[in-house]
């Protein structure tokens, strides 16, 4: 039975995550950054419902997909030559510290404007920050169309690099 559900499990979260792609690497995206009352986004809260699934297995299961696109990723841009392995792991450690700022503004009581202004002053450090490292910021997107469409940014603004 536990092997049935780990099996339902992958099967459902890998499709949606296939469907939704991942909308960035900072997160699953804005379908499931909308936090329910029990501290679940909805679709896990869903899926977890639908299944008669564990919703921290569930979660668990998003999260780690979400962390083996990111390295499949970077692996990529490793290959390509786009950026380096130390590149890669300074990437994955400032993930990890965004995430966190994220997670503790999400936590804060904030207007709308307020939490607006302080996505957008993380987004500002984040892109400082690549480019001191010569990171250009399409390395720090994944999903579908984000490589692309931060290649243009990356080229519309002048960081410095590329």
């Amino acid at each position: 039975m536990k092997k049935n559900k780990t099996i339902a499990i992958l099967v459902v979260s890998g499709s949606l995550v296939g469907v939704l792609g991942i909308a960035g690497v900072f997160g699953i995206g804005r379908v499931l950054a909308e936090d329910s009352l029990d501290g679940y986004p909805k679709i896990i809260q869903n899926l977890a419902e639908k299944f008669g699934l564990n919703p921290d297995e569930v979660a668990q299961v998003f999260e780690d997909t979400r962390d083996e696109r990111i390295d499949e990723h970077l692996d990529q841009l490793v290959e390509n030559g786009e950026i380096t392995s130390e590149q890669k792991d300074l990437i994955i450690t400032k993930m990890e510290e965004v995430q966190a700022k994220i997670e503790e503004i999400r936590g804060q009581e904030m207007t709308a404007d307020e939490r607006r202004d302080a996505m957008q002053e993380v987004w500002q450090e984040l892109r400082d920050w690549a480019n001191e490292n010569d990171i250009p910021m399409y390395a720090l997107r994944i999903g579908p169309r984000a490589g692309l469409r931060m290649k243009m940014m990356d080229s519309e603004c002048d960081f410095g690099h590329r």
